[in-house]
């Protein structure tokens, strides 16, 4: 969780990335967590200083705090929710990474209608994959290829409906795929 690291970390991080950047070179900052420790503090930096928020949601509460707990063994899905709140009401942009595990390939239309309902407009959902040189299959969360396959069904269809409703949420590996498609590129390194 990076910001274990605390905020002074980020407020030295990026005073340097700004006093050391070469003339005509843009910065941008982005930052992905479970949002746990944030509060009003961190959310007026993220705003000042223009950062990207990726928090880490799986959902609704049974699909996320069926694998994101504290060390309690409580889940953590309110504190998380809030986290979302207090940064878009300061008017940080945020964008919700969902991990599919086994459960919530199952469980695909309820993930992406919650996530909606929320407001958020950009998702991205991220495939759970056994630890190197593990066995596949072997862990409870284990994502096999033909339960990811019927959850990337089932969510382009919820996509694709949205889109032509006029209510597009963006999902960035069906993002990706269109624009190779368009032939005009893409934006992340997992298409």
């Amino acid at each position: 969780e990076p910001t274990l690291a605390g905020l002074d970390f980020y407020r030295n991080f990026v005073q340097k990335a700004k006093s050391e950047k070469p003339q005509g070179v843009s910065l941008l900052f982005s930052i992905q967590t479970n949002g746990i420790l944030l509060d009003e503090e961190w959310a007026d930096f993220f705003r000042r200083e223009h950062f990207l928020v990726g928090l880490s949601l799986d959902g609704n509460e049974e699909l996320h705090n069926a694998n994101r707990i504290d060390p309690q063994g409580n889940g953590t899905y309110e504190r998380v929710k809030k986290a979302y709140e207090l940064l878009t009401s300061f008017g940080v942009e945020v964008n919700i990474l969902a991990v599919v595990t086994s459960f919530l390939a199952e469980h695909g239309k309820e993930a992406y209608e919650a996530i909606k309902k929320m407001g958020c407009r950009y998702i991205q959902f991220i495939a759970c994959l056994d630890p190197m040189g593990e066995k596949r299959g072997g862990r409870p969360y284990s994502l096999t290829p033909d339960a990811y396959g019927k959850f990337l069904c089932t969510l382009f269809d919820l996509y694709y409906a949205d889109w032509k409703k006029g209510d597009f949420h963006s999902i960035r590996l069906f993002d990706d795929d269109i624009h190779i498609l368009l032939n005009d590129g893409v934006t992340s390194c997992a298409t």
